[in-house]
C-alpha cells in the first residue's frame, strides 16, 4: 500500500515540476535574448538566469509546495519568500562562523530546497489519504 502512495506521489510531483520547467525555460529564453539586444555575452545571461532560478525561484517554491496553490500563485509567491528565506538563513549561518561565499549561498539554496521536498514528501507519505483528494 505505501508503495503505491509512494508511486502517486510520483505523479502528482510531475504536476509540480511542470510550473519549473516552464519558468526555467522561460528564464533561459530571456537570457538567451538579452544576449543577442545586449552587449553582455549570452554565457553570462545564461549565468544569470540560473541565478535567478536557483536563488529567488526554487526555494521558495519547494517551500510553498505545502500550501494549496495553482501553479502560477507558486510561481509569483516563490520570488517574494525566497528573497526573505535565504538572507535570514545565510544571516544566521554568518553568525554561526560560516563565511559567506559563493558555494555557501548555492548550498543554502540546495538545502532549503532538499529539505522542503523531503518534509513534503514525507507528510505526503505518512498522511492518510482524504477523500477529496
Amino acid at each position: 500500500m505505501e508503495e503505491q502512495s509512494i508511486h502517486d506521489l510520483g505523479g502528482r510531483m510531475k504536476e509540480h515540476l511542470k510550473p519549473l520547467a516552464w519558468t526555467a525555460g522561460i528564464l533561459a529564453v530571456l537570457a538567451l535574448v538579452g544576449g543577442l539586444v545586449t552587449p553582455t555575452s549570452m554565457i553570462t545571461m545564461l549565468t544569470v538566469a540560473l541565478a535567478v532560478f536557483l536563488y529567488f525561484i526554487l526555494p521558495g517554491y519547494s517551500v510553498l509546495l505545502f500550501l494549496k496553490l495553482d501553479a502560477v500563485e507558486r510561481i509569483l509567491l516563490s520570488v517574494p519568500t525566497s528573497a526573505i528565506l535565504v538572507p535570514i538563513v545565510l544571516y544566521f549561518a554568518n553568525v554561526f562562523g560560516l563565511p559567506l561565499s559563493r558555494t555557501v549561498v548555492i548550498m543554502v539554496c540546495a538545502g532549503i530546497t532538499a529539505l522542503a521536498l523531503v518534509l513534503f514528501v514525507r507528510a505526503k507519505t505518512t498522511a492518510p489519504h482524504s477523500p477529496q483528494e
